[in-house]
């Protein structure tokens, strides 16, 4: 399924990136509800399948500027077509897996105000467009604050900060030891979601700034690191 792309009349441009190495995982079932769900609400769906494309994770120099190389255009392109970008994929330790880190240094870096020298956050290149991350665990729970801390580097340091709207994460816990049972409504819950998921309101776009205050951390300047006095304790 790398690099598809469905056309249909009307709806909205949809952009799956999925990240997973076996078809019938979960994680492809819901890739493949997401994908006929979506088309039958009338959207066109773009999906890369990073394994199946082989997609290599190593940032090159040429990543850092204007002139990318063709496989990383391109995927740029589908993320400049979407109004919503998907990221579908297994969370590993407490991470994105490392195919799909090396998509996030790669591509998002183009797109960063880094690389085209346009503003971060509020005044992001992508402003406008939508992302959602959908993905499983193989814990049966995460704390609350557990989970707002791995979504800190994903969701803000990632995504926000090219100014994508941000969208709350679907979060399918405790896979691979879940009854049928409890996987069919983990996908009854996805269909739900994204039959409406265009009408969903978005949070608020946060910033570093912002979840330091709200979480009471010390930041150090740099001016800071000679003359303690001078942290900010937010």
């Amino acid at each position: 399924m790398a690099a598809t792309r469905t056309s249909s009349n009307g709806g909205k441009n949809v952009f799956i990136v999925y990240a997973h190495p076996k078809p019938e995982s979960f994680n492809g079932a819901l890739l493949r509800t997401a994908v006929d769900v979506l088309k039958s609400h009338g959207h066109s769906v773009e999906v890369s399948d990073l394994y199946e494309m082989g997609f290599d994770p190593l940032v090159r120099l040429d990543d850092f500027s204007v002139d990318v190389c063709r496989v990383v255009q391109g995927e740029v392109d589908k993320v400049e077509r979407a109004d919503l970008v998907v990221f579908q994929f297994p969370l590993y330790w407490c991470s994105f897996p490392a195919i799909l880190k090396g998509w996030m240094d790669r591509v998002i870096q183009v797109m960063s105000g880094f690389v085209r020298k346009t503003g971060l956050y509020e005044e992001g290149a992508l402003r406008g467009k939508r992302a959602l991350l959908s993905f499983t665990t193989g814990a049966p729970s995460i704390p609350f604050e557990s989970l707002e801390a791995m979504l800190l580097p994903m969701q803000v340091g990632t995504l926000n900060v090219v100014g994508f709207d941000v969208l709350p994460p679907q979060v399918s816990l405790g896979v691979e030891n879940a009854t049928g049972e409890k996987l069919e409504k983990y996908l009854a819950a996805w269909i739900e979601r994204l039959s409406g998921v265009f009408e969903e309101p978005t949070a608020e776009l946060l910033t570093i700034d912002k979840w330091a205050k709200k979480h009471s951390v010390l930041i150090l300047t740099a001016r800071a690191k000679s003359d303690p006095t001078q942290a900010k304790h937010f």
